[in-house]
């Protein structure tokens, strides 16, 4: 609304297109790991209690910021060539919004297991308070920033309110549940992220204007740059290798 009324259609135009495209590929990711995450929560919780749905959501929280900082980085690197592919050159500005909008909600993807941990032992409360505040922090962040600063502003209002939602859930899952999170291994991930980030962007910017092909092999060499930077930053252990290895037994190829 405020776009529409400070910007004009086309900057609301550019925004939705982010937002749908990061909609998309975020709900890919967490839709489908909370479908299989709930009801092994709820089983958890019927069988061993709190601390036993401790240990699973510690689990799901490192997987789920693996992915999520897997889907920042390629959604960042491939933002130009698909925003080019699908609605063509005068759809540009879009690109910066699906740039930034992915890093954050990649970067806040656990944030889904933290929904099902508050769902599973029973804090409705918490979760209707977070919604409460989602609301009041997306429209102050939207009232203070679009104004000044029209689609820009829009998409930082977005990053803003997706945060503070994001540590208001964090706050609810480790100090008022008192879950132990994994934060050594989070750290790391970031870590490794980051560094496959700076080695893909010095790739980018090698070439002055590179073309949508280098771009999309940028963002392949920063998913192979990542996934060997977790194994040298020591990101999984043995439960990990072995569940991948029971996951390889069911799929001959692998």
């Amino acid at each position: 609304f405020l776009l529409n009324k400070l910007a004009g259609p086309e900057a609301v135009g550019f925004f939705t297109i982010a937002a749908t495209l990061t909609r998309g590929g975020v709900e890919l990711l967490s839709t489908g790991l909370t479908t299989v995450l709930l009801p092994m929560m709820a089983n958890a919780f019927g069988a061993g209690g709190r601390e036993r749905v401790s240990r699973i959501a510690g689990d799901a929280v490192r997987y789920f910021h693996f992915l999520g900082l897997l889907l920042a980085g390629i959604g960042f690197f491939w933002a130009a060539p698909a925003i080019a592919l699908m609605y063509g050159d005068k759809y540009f500005p879009a690109v910066f919004a699906l740039q930034m909008m992915v890093i954050i909600r990649g970067f806040t993807l656990s944030h889904a297991a933290f929904g099902a941990m508050l769902s599973i032992t029973d804090n409705q409360r918490l979760r209707a308070a977070e919604s409460v505040f989602s609301v009041v922090v997306s429209a102050a962040a939207a009232l203070w920033l679009v104004p000044r600063h029209g689609l820009t502003g829009a998409i930082y209002a977005h990053m803003l309110s997706t945060l503070l939602v994001y540590l208001f859930s964090f706050i609810c899952v480790r100090v008022v549940l008192e879950v132990p999170l994994p934060y050594g291994d989070t750290l790391r991930m970031t870590a490794a992220a980051l560094s496959a980030a700076a080695v893909s962007m010095a790739a980018l910017v090698a070439t002055e204007a590179p073309s949508q092909l280098h771009q999309v092999l940028v963002g392949v060499l920063f998913v192979l740059t990542y996934l060997a930077c977790t194994l040298l930053f020591k990101v999984w252990n043995q439960y990990d290798l072995a569940m991948l290895g029971k996951l390889g037994n069911r799929i001959p190829a692998f």
